[in-house]
């Protein structure tokens, strides 16, 4: 991976990066849950695969949650604020479709 300087970047354990990989600020490369170790109480168990893979030439957007142990291929663009949780295959882009609805509630 090309030298720099991510801010906010957070790269799991079991995570494997490929070349050439652009991540922005505020990305998580990470599990999406944890198995207990069966030999303690309350530990979580360590020693299997539970983060992605990043294949080559692979862009992620500013505040993307990319999640669990699944592949990512080559020449993949993933958008801003993206949460993935499923392999994405080569040559993709993966985007938020529609802008979540802004939410108010007042505090009466």
């Amino acid at each position: 991976m090309p030298a720099s300087s991510p801010t906010g970047v957070v790269v799991g354990e079991t995570t494997t990066v490929g070349d050439w990989v652009r991540i922005y600020q505020n990305v998580t490369l990470g599990a999406l849950h944890f198995e207990e170790a069966e030999d303690a109480d309350n530990l979580l168990a360590k020693d299997y695969k539970r983060h992605p893979d990043i294949g080559d030439h692979v862009v992620i957007g500013a505040g993307s949650n990319v999640l669990g142990a699944i592949e990512i291929g080559d020449n993949v663009s993933i958008g801003a604020n993206s949460w993935v949780t499923d392999d994405v295959p080569d040559d993709t882009s993966v985007f938020v479709a529609d802008h979540p609805d802004q939410r108010r509630k007042s505090n009466d």
